[in-house]
């Protein structure tokens, strides 16, 4: 576990660590700690989607304010059931950073472990600039815009909507006063939509650095490949020259073997004494099938076999090409 930990707090995937660990998804801490965790994600998320829920049925009646509340109520579900998911599937996430730690410290070629390096930097900038931008773009401009959107409430000091200016979306605590207990109220649902955006980033950051993290591996196998194959092209040239030549052989004695009951049947047997024409009928019934030399007794040498196995060649080259 220590050592998995500390692999991670000093490499370019740090950034998972740090989003799994505020999650309750490091898969290496202690049960009680995650359960901790998953206890305060549950009691924030779960009150405040109930309150989110009595929000909307108190103004179902007007239909701006309810779909104007949709989106929160979305990203909530979403965000619930993600975590629910997650807490199903630790196990094998536990499994996936341990991999990818062995793989890491496996030996491996320097083109190889510079390709990875810089996919893991790459993916690490990417889940940065994705984590500043994210939380800016919605945390802000969701607050600001339901400011903007709550000011031309303010002339009806009456409304419902009056009550509740500044925040993200319309809630219903029931028995408690939304007016005298304001402040409370916006920490709650603030709160709320701090912990909806954390779980969101955790599983898009997770998502994007285990993508970048495999497209480093296949880069890395293709250049591993193709550097493998040019070492021994003249190996693999001289091996096809060689089958050529042995499939060349082979249609040769197949050739001539059926020239035999060609030339047979088209000699002047119908001149010949009644002895010789029985001895041509031999002839030509063992000259009907061609001789072929085979390769085990499995494979005819012969150039219909090697067109067919340069086919299947060049058809499974294709294949990887469009993969």
């Amino acid at each position: 576990m220590d050592n998995v930990d500390k692999f991670f707090r000093e490499s370019h995937y740090n950034i998972i660590q740090v989003l799994l660990s505020v999650s309750g998804l490091w898969p290496y801490h202690t049960t009680g700690k995650r359960c901790a965790i998953y206890f305060v994600f549950l009691l924030v998320l779960g009150s405040g989607m109930t309150f989110e829920v009595l929000g909307i049925i108190e103004i179902w009646s007007d239909s701006f304010e309810v779909i104007d509340c949709l989106p929160m109520l979305v990203l909530s579900t979403v965000s619930i059931s993600k975590l629910i998911c997650a807490i199903y599937m630790l196990p094998e996430i536990r499994i996936l950073l341990t991999r990818m730690r062995q793989y890491w410290y496996s030996p491996k070629s320097d083109e190889e472990t510079r390709i990875l390096l810089s996919y893991a930097l790459y993916g690490k900038k990417l889940s940065y600039v994705y984590t500043g931008d994210h939380t800016v773009v919605f945390l802000f401009t969701t607050l600001l815009s339901k400011l903007l959107y709550t000011e031309s409430s303010e002339s009806d000091p009456s409304s419902n909507v009056h009550k509740q200016v500044g925040l993200p979306y319309y809630v219903n605590y029931i028995l408690i006063d939304p007016k005298k207990y304001y402040v409370p109220i916006f920490v709650h649902v603030i709160t709320c939509v701090i912990s909806y955006t954390i779980l969101m980033l955790t599983f898009d950051v997770l998502y994007m650095t285990l993508i970048q993290y495999c497209c480093g591996l296949f880069v890395a196998l293709s250049t591993e490949d193709i550097n493998h194959l040019l070492k021994h092209t003249s190996y693999l040239s001289a091996l096809l020259l060689n089958t050529f030549f042995e499939n060349w052989q082979g249609q040769k004695i197949i050739d001539s073997s059926e020239k035999v009951y060609e030339s047979a049947y088209n000699a002047e047997w119908y001149k010949m004494p009644i002895a010789q024409r029985k001895l041509f009928i031999m002839i030509m019934m063992k000259s009907r099938k061609s001789l072929k030399i085979t390769a085990g007794n499995f494979v005819n040498l012969s150039y219909v076999n090697f067109n067919a196995v340069s086919k299947t060649i060049a058809y499974n080259r294709g294949d990887w090409g469009q993969l």
